[in-house]
């Protein structure tokens, strides 16, 4: 199921982001190891909110660096900050 282009799909869409790059952070640092439960349960829910949305968390934190690298946002993925030149 996609989600529909409101300010709760945006939400959704950061939240994602989020917990993917807290995930991405554990495994570098290695607090997987210590902390297996929680890094458990984020899979899970990151997991849990792929398959209901259809989204891809990694491919959603990807394409928001692209984004950053290019210059200033409004840090709602999908959102322009209405700053002429920087659109993507």
């Amino acid at each position: 199921m996609a989600l529909p282009r409101t300010q709760s799909a945006r939400h959704v869409k950061a939240l994602v982001i989020s917990m993917q790059r807290q995930k991405t952070a554990m495994e570098i640092t290695g607090l997987q190891e210590h902390f297996r439960d929680a890094y458990c349960m984020l899979s899970k829910a990151i997991w849990s909110i792929e398959e209901a949305t259809g989204l891809s968390a990694p491919a959603l934190r990807d394409e928001e660096d692209m984004r950053m690298s290019r210059g200033p946002t409004s840090g709602i993925p999908g959102e322009s900050p209405g700053i002429p030149g920087t659109e993507p």
